[in-house]
C-alpha cells in the first residue's frame, strides 16, 4: 500500500490496545503534522470508547479483527502485549494494512521471522517501534563512533529502570505475558549497543527473579572484538538510566535516561599519570597554626573533608572543562520523529526504514534468544 505524497490528506492512523503505551502514542500523533489517530481497538468495546472519549478518536472497536475491516485506515499502530504482537500484525498483513508495532517487535527471534516474512510477502510496511533510534543526540552518537572521534572503544555502559510494585496484574509482573526486566527493558540496552556496534560475539546473562515469577533485574555482558558492553535492567532498583561510551581519547555520556537524552557530553580522557617510583621527601617543621587546628576534636577531620571535596570538586570542572555539552533540540519528540518516519515510508511505498530496518530488529531479538539461554530461562 502507498499513499501518493502529492496528496494533503492526513495519513490515518488506527491504534490496536490502550495501554500505557497507546495513550503516550495517541497523545504525540495529537501533534504530528499530517498524521489522524482516527481509529482505536481494545478487547472491549467499552475500553476502546473510554480511549476515543480521552483522546478524541473517531472510531472505536471491541476487537483488532473490526478495526482491520475499516478502509479508511491507513497503518496500524499494535500497542498490545508483546505475546500478541505475532497474532496482531500478520492480522494487519492479511487485511492488506500497513504496521508499526511497538518493542517488543515478538517474544523470540523466530516470532520475529514470522512477522518480517508476512510483511514482505505482502508488500507491506513494517517496523518495529524503537522510538530511541530516531532521537537526533542517539544518531549523533553512532555518527561520532562511525567516524572514530572517540579513538579505540573498549567499553560501552547502560542501565536502566523503573520501579513496580508487586502487582500481579501487572503486565511487567506476569509471566504469561511475558513480563519482567530482561525483554522489557533490557531490550534498550542492547537495541543500542547492536545500533553503534551490531551483533555481538558472546553472550552473558544473569538474573534476579521475583517471586511472582518474573526476572526483576538482569546484567548482561555483550562481548564484541577488543570491546566489551556492560549493562544493567531492573523493575525493583532505582538506576541511573544513563549510558556511557568509552575509547581511548574520548567518551560520550548520555543523560539523565539513555533512551531520551536531554543533554549529550562529549569529553576527553585524561592520559593515565606516570607512575614514578616513591622518593622521601624532607620533613618540614609543621607550623603553630597547625599544631593548634590538630589539637580541636575533629578540626584534623573536617579540614581533610574539605580537602578532598575541593579535590573532586577540580577534577570535576577539569573534566567538564575539557567537554562539550549538546544538548537535544528544544521539542524533541522521538515517538513523533518515528510516526514521521513511519508516514513517510507508506507515503512513498516503501516496505521498511533505512532508519529501524528489520533486519536489526531480528538480530536484537537473537541477541535476546542468546541472553535468555545464557540465563538459563
Amino acid at each position: 500500500m502507498s499513499v501518493s505524497p502529492s496528496t494533503q490528506q492526513p495519513i490515518r492512523w488506527g491504534i490496536v490496545g490502550t495501554g500505557w503505551m497507546a495513550e503516550r502514542f495517541a497523545v504525540t500523533l495529537s501533534t504530528t503534522p499530517e498524521a489522524q489517530l482516527y481509529a482505536v481497538a481494545s478487547r472491549t468495546l467499552e475500553r476502546a470508547e473510554s480511549f476515543a472519549r480521552r483522546r478524541g478518536v473517531s472510531k472505536a472497536y471491541g476487537s483488532c479483527e473490526a478495526l482491520l475491516e475499516d478502509d479508511s485506515v491507513d497503518i496500524v499502530y499494535v500497542a498490545t502485549p508483546v505475546t500478541r504482537h505475532r497474532e496482531d500484525c500478520l492480522a494487519c498483513f492479511g487485511a492488506g494494512k500497513p504496521v508499526l508495532c511497538e518493542k517488543p517487535f515478538a517474544v523470540t527471534a523466530a516470532e520475529a521471522r514470522d512477522i518480517v516474512d508476512a510483511s514482505r510477502q505482502a508488500s507491506l510496511f513494517c517496523m518495529e517501534a524503537m522510538w530511541m533510534r530516531f532521537h537526533p543526540l542517539l544518531q549523533q552518537t553512532r555518527e561520532l563512533v562511525r567516524i572514530g572521534a572517540l579513538g579505540d572503544i573498549g567499553l560501552i555502559q547502560a542501565e536502566i529502570s523503573t520501579r513496580k510494585r508487586p502487582d500481579p496484574h501487572d503486565r511487567a509482573m506476569r509471566p504469561d505475558l511475558e513480563g519482567g526486566a530482561l525483554l522489557d527493558l533490557g531490550i534498550y540496552p542492547i537495541s543500542l549497543s547492536h545500533y553503534l556496534f551490531g551483533r555481538p560475539d558472546d553472550v552473558v546473562a544473569r538474573l534476579k527473579m521475583h517471586p511472582l515469577g518474573v526476572d526483576e533485574t538482569a546484567s548482561l555482558v555483550l562481548s564484541y572484538p577488543n570491546l566489551i558492553g556492560t549493562f544493567t535492567a531492573s523493575i525493583g532498583a532505582g538506576l541511573s538510566g544513563k549510558a556511557a561510551i568509552i575509547g581511548s581519547t574520548r567518551r560520550i555520556d548520555l543523560g539523565p535516561s539513555f533512551i531520551n537524552p536531554p543533554w549529550m557530553l562529549v569529553s576527553e580522557i585524561p592520559e593515565a599519570p606516570v607512575r614514578q617510583s616513591a622518593v622521601p621527601q624532607a620533613v618540614h617543621a609543621e607550623s603553630r597554626a597547625r599544631k593548634i587546628i590538630r589539637s580541636i576534636p575533629y578540626a584534623r577531620t573536617v579540614n581533610d573533608l574539605i580537602s578532598t571535596w575541593r579535590s573532586e570538586l577540580d577534577a570535576r570542572l577539569k573534566v567538564e572543562a575539557k567537554g562539550r555539552f549538546t544538548h537535544a533540540p528544544p521539542g524533541t519528540n522521538a515517538i513523533r520523529l518515528e510516526a514521521e518516519e513511519a508516514m513517510r515510508c507508506v507515503r512513498e511505498g516503501r516496505t521498511e526504514s533505512k532508519i529501524m530496518p528489520l533486519s536489526d530488529t531480528v538480530d536484537v531479538l537473537e541477541t535476546m534468544d542468546r541472553a535468555r539461554s545464557a540465563a538459563r530461562i
